[in-house]
């Protein structure tokens, strides 16, 4: 009974570390939102049977703490909402390194749905996680956009301008 107890103790313990690394992983403080992609893409991978797409489009370059921390959420309850909800086969993550402006997709090929049913002030359910993106996506001055109907997959886009936003693209990456 104490090597049962033990063992539960451990599993605990090791569920936990991943909670924890999974609210804020260190590849992201340490390497970056690319490479914090690829990670969580390769921890998805192992929990799914869903082929999952990275790419990445134009001049890696650090930006902001806030503004990856928030595409990085984003692509995290986009994928995490695939794999609970669509249904699909393969699923896309592109992040595009534009001069002024950064660009995140994440698409599926699963049944898709209505937005108006999850989003709005008359929404008649609510998706909290669609609703935790969007806030996000204001805490940086940034656009959203879902695309989506029933039976054609998803498709979530956030755009975020990072000159004339209070955020440089050209500042040093820093940590608070």
């Amino acid at each position: 009974q104490v090597a049962e107890l033990k063992m539960l103790t451990m599993r605990t313990i090791d569920n936990l570390r991943q909670f924890v690394s999974d609210l804020r992983p260190t590849v992201l403080d340490d390497m970056g939102l690319v490479a914090a992609l690829r990670w969580f893409a390769q921890q998805f991978a192992e929990h799914s049977d869903i082929q999952l797409n990275i790419e990445i489009i134009g001049a890696k370059r650090r930006l902001p703490s806030q503004v990856e921390t928030v595409l990085f959420r984003i692509a995290q309850e986009g994928l995490n909402n695939i794999r609970r909800h669509a249904r699909a086969q393969h699923a896309k993550v592109c992040l595009e390194f534009v001069d002024s402006k950064i660009l995140l997709t994440v698409e599926d090929d699963g049944r898709g749905f209505n937005p108006d049913q999850f989003l709005g002030a008359q929404s008649e359910r609510r998706a909290w996680g669609l609703l935790g993106i969007q806030e996000r996506i204001e805490l940086v001055g940034g656009k959203f956009k879902i695309d989506s109907a029933p039976g054609r997959g998803t498709k979530l886009a956030v755009e975020i301008l990072l000159e004339g936003n209070g955020v440089s693209a050209h500042n040093a990456h820093k940590r608070e």
